[in-house]
Formats: C-alpha cells, structure tokens, sequence
C-alpha cells in the first residue's frame, strides 16, 4: 500500500454529489418506512466515467490497497473506505473514493472498525508506520506495524495466497536488479552508469508494487 495525494473533484460530483446524496438518504427512510429496497441506480451514480478516470489518474491505474496494476485483466473498482451500506451519506464524497482491485473491493465488502479503521492511502501519510514488509521462512509478508495496519491486511485480504506468490516474485526480482546496482557502484565500471542504474531503480518506486521494491532497495541492501 502506498501513498498518493488526492486530486481535485471532478466536476460531476461538484455539481451533483449534493442532491444525489439527499435524495439517497430520502430513498433509504422511505424504504425503510415501506419496507422495500432502494433503486440500485440511486446508490450507484458516483460510477461514473469522470470520477473512475480521476481515481485512475490518482492511483497511477494500480489498486489501492495491493498496488496491482488493474484494468490489463479485470475491470477496475470504485471503492468506498467507509462502506455506503454503513455510511450512505459519503456514498458521493470524493474524499471517500478509491481505487481498488476486485480482489480487495470484494474482500473488504462492508467490513468496517470504527477503532482501528482501514489505512487510508491519501491521510495516513507516511503508510510505513502502520504497514511495511518482512521477510520470514516462507517468504515475503506484509507487516502489521500497528492494530491498523493487522485491519488492513486482513479487511482487504493482502494476505491471500496468488498476491503473495506476485510479491515473492517482486521481491525475488527487485533483489536482483540491487545487487546489480550494487556490484556496479562497488566496481566504479562507469559512474554515470551507476547513477542511471539507481535512477531506474527510484523510478520503479512508484510502480506496481512499488513500495515493496523501495523496501528491498532501501532497507534490506541500503543501496538507494
């Protein structure tokens, strides 16, 4: 999980996000009153193509939570931190939008705790200190620093086995192209090459699984 910061409102929600949400909230008391479901198509407006383009502007097209890359295999989810079904009135807030793979939007569903609530990849800034990597006998893990951190990996399921199996391989990856850094840094074959090679390095940070890569190069080797 890695931060990111929140890009402006889309327009469609500045001008609509208000009147869709009260007449949700309308729709839900009179359900509630006559004791039938709402319309589907009042809780799912924010699916809309402005909003799902400005997340996945956001969130550099990866998932919130996982970081995979989505949209190459699967569609790509607008997530809600704080599920509709408990929150209805932040059905429409942009600052409870997310992008999320369906592997992690379906693990999360409604699941909410109110004291140690799911990490927020925009305000829980640095996310190292509630979540980080370690390294055990049977590979690569996520690690729960903080309660916050444990809800995290178990709300969105980051512990699941196929994820693991991609981050074994990141990992087993990244080390590679560190120790190539490395020995070309030892060896001063060619300074500017070393620079460009550490570069490249910092640049796949931001990528897909990018904050597991900065953790190889940054706290396993040191070299970067």
């Amino acid at each position: 999980m890695r931060n990111v910061d929140r890009l402006d409102e889309p327009e469609v929600l500045r001008r609509k996000a208000r009147g869709w949400t009260e007449e949700l909230l309308r729709a839900i008391a009179d359900a509630s009153r006559t004791n039938r479901k709402v319309p589907l198509k009042l809780w799912s407006r924010y699916n809309n193509k402005e909003v799902r383009e400005r997340l996945k502007m956001m969130f550099s097209g990866l998932c919130c939570y996982c970081e995979s890359r989505i949209g190459d295999v699967a569609n790509e989810n607008i997530e809600h931190r704080k599920p509709k079904a408990l929150f209805p009135d932040l059905t429409f807030g942009w600052a409870n939008l997310y992008l999320a793979c369906p592997r992690c939007n379906q693990a999360k569903a409604d699941k909410w705790d109110s004291v140690n609530e799911i990490l927020d990849a925009v305000t829980d800034n640095p996310i190292s200190n509630h979540l980080g990597y370690k390294l055990t006998g049977a590979g690569v893990r996520h690690d729960p620093v903080t309660n916050r951190g444990a809800v995290t990996i178990d709300h969105a399921d980051l512990d699941r086995e196929d994820l693991l199996q991609s981050l074994q391989e990141v990992f087993n990856e990244a080390v590679k192209t560190v120790l190539l850094v490395r020995d070309k840094e030892r060896y001063q074959v060619d300074a500017p090459m070393v620079r460009i090679a550490k570069k490249e390095l910092r640049q796949r940070f931001s990528s897909e699984h990018g904050t597991l890569i900065e953790f190889v190069a940054n706290r396993v080797l040191n070299t970067v």
